[in-house]
């Protein structure tokens, strides 16, 4: 990454069927992935990110060689080797090389779009006061950045030849050099492209994989086009990592010249640390197991988007979009006023016992004649050992509510009738839809204590299915919530990975 000083349920997600008839016997998506290993990847870091090297920086005898440790592992593919089309070097510059590896796609159609999969191989040398943290005069091994994102590359490449057959269209594979000097190798192959810059219909790329923390890989550029959050989070489905998807887009690295010619995008990497751009970046600092997983993923998100049917178009309005714009419009509606006005003893209330504490002055509880110490013998016809949680009940009760209570130095139960403010809830969720990620819609709002929280729902949780039916808009949503039968099963996106969340409509209410 260029340093400057001023983006769970089992998911369907890959169509076989969609590739060339010679590769219906030729391996499956999990054999391919299953070559992505910890060790393969382990020993490609510690060559590239070993003394050996010198730092790779762009030019330099290190930075040739690390070239050359490339293209013999290239060369050793034997698929990809035979497939790949013309030479694998594009030198330029002060002694720089990019090494490109075209895959032609199979279909005769679809190949003549191209998917370009990068991360750069070159860092920083031995280090300058322009780009290094410190201290200078060391060698700089850059395992994290970009060891770890040029071995995943050579996985998922390896993954792919594993395969014998491409995908429906042309992939390229490129190793860029000179990022650290200002992102020189993408941008000189945009200006003298091997292949019509006209034909990439997306692109990739990976810098800084190795430190996988808490699970979390960051995605940024999700919002170049429409769609491309659902996209990845398909591909999660067997990894299950924790996506965070970021709106920045910043010339940080080789994603950034594409993003100036308006080419849909997605930049993997897993943060920044201490050890960037310092001596200290080596090997055995980077997460092998987490670089698995990542590669894995990885490899999904480059077959699906050289598989699928159609890529989205362009967004230019992701370049006006930020972080803090992404924060501001997620922040969540405020929360209903209470319905009922009355505190009680939580404990006590799980035996079936409901004895009234305070009464708020003025509330529905109050005007309707409920009184400090009074116990709840049942509300809305639901006796009190029936209630699963009084705060959901109150929530879901249509007016009036006929309550009875037991009142000391009364010998009957007292009989009231309460007018509850406000609309009561089915399913307790508000929301919004947003044409950047279609045929979904994002909760902003889950009220408390709600059907919808006891189930597990959640703040910025994307609905894509209503108990089996698409959300294919707001109104269809609300007419799924509205109508179908309890409980209601809900397809949910969270952190990137999708999974079920069931929720019962009789939460307030015990059924043993």
């Amino acid at each position: 990454m260029k340093h400057f000083n001023s983006v769970s349920i089992a998911v369907a997600f890959w169509f076989m069927t969609t590739m060339a008839a010679s590769a219906a016997d030729l391996g499956t998506i999990a054999t391919a992935r299953g070559t992505i290993t910890s060790s393969e990847l382990s020993q490609h870091v510690q060559a590239l990110a070993s003394d050996a090297f010198e730092g790779r920086e762009g030019g330099t005898r290190g930075g040739r060689a690390s070239g050359a440790y490339l293209l013999d592992a290239i060369r050793r593919l034997e698929y990809i080797s035979e497939a790949t089309q013309g030479d694998l070097t594009q030198e330029f510059g002060n002694g720089y090389r990019n090494i490109l590896v075209l895959l032609p796609g199979s279909d005769p159609e679809a190949s003549k779009e191209v998917i370009v999969v990068g991360g750069h191989y070159d860092h920083v040398g031995y280090g300058t006061w322009q780009n290094s943290q410190g201290p200078i005069g060391y060698i700089h091994n850059g395992a994290d950045d970009n060891a770890s994102g040029v071995a995943a590359l050579l996985e998922v490449l390896e993954a792919f030849d594993s395969m014998k057959a491409a995908p429906r269209r042309t992939v390229l594979f490129a190793f860029w050099d000179a990022e650290e000097k200002g992102l020189l190798g993408s941008k000189h192959w945009l200006n003298y492209p091997t292949i019509s810059v006209d034909r990439v219909q997306f692109t990739i790329n990976s810098d800084m994989l190795g430190r996988l923390r808490n699970e979390e890989l960051i995605l940024n550029g999700v919002r170049t086009a429409a769609g491309l959050r659902e996209l990845c989070s398909r591909q999660n489905a067997t990894t299950g990592l924790n996506l965070k998807f970021d709106w920045d887009l910043i010339p940080d690295s080789d994603h950034y010249p594409f993003l100036e010619r308006r080419v849909p995008l997605i930049m993997l990497h897993t943060g920044k640390h201490y050890d960037y751009h310092r001596p200290s970046d080596d090997a055995d600092k980077v997460n092998m197991e987490g670089l698995e997983t990542v590669s894995r993923f990885l490899f999904q998100l480059v077959f699906e988007t050289a598989q699928r049917p159609e890529l989205p178009a362009f967004r230019a309005a992701s370049r006006q979009e930020n972080e803090a714009a992404r924060e501001n419009l997620l922040r969540p509606l405020a929360q209903p006023a209470p319905r009922l006005g009355i505190s009680w003893d939580s404990e006590l209330s799980k035996q079936g016992i409901i004895q009234v504490g305070n009464v708020v002055t003025g509330s529905a509880a109050d005007q309707g004649g409920i009184q400090t110490g009074d116990r709840i013998l049942s509300m809305g016809r639901v006796p009190a050992e029936k209630i699963a949680d009084l705060r959901t009940l109150v929530l879901v009760l249509e007016n009036p509510v006929p309550v009875q209570v037991q009142r000391d130095g009364n010998p009957d139960p007292i009989d009231l009738e309460l007018n509850l403010p406000g609309n009561p809830i089915r399913v307790g969720v508000s929301w919004r839809t947003d044409d950047v990620e279609p045929n979904c819609v994002i909760l902003n709002r889950v009220i408390k204590n709600s059907p919808a929280d006891v189930g597990g729902l959640q703040l910025g949780d994307r609905i894509y299915e209503v108990s089996g039916n698409a959300v294919t808009s707001s109104e269809k949503f609300m007419s799924l919530i509205s109508d179908l039968p309890s409980p209601l099963q809900f397809v949910v996106e969270r952190k990137g990975r999708i999974d079920n969340v069931d929720v019962d409509l009789s939460a307030a209410v015990r059924n043993d």
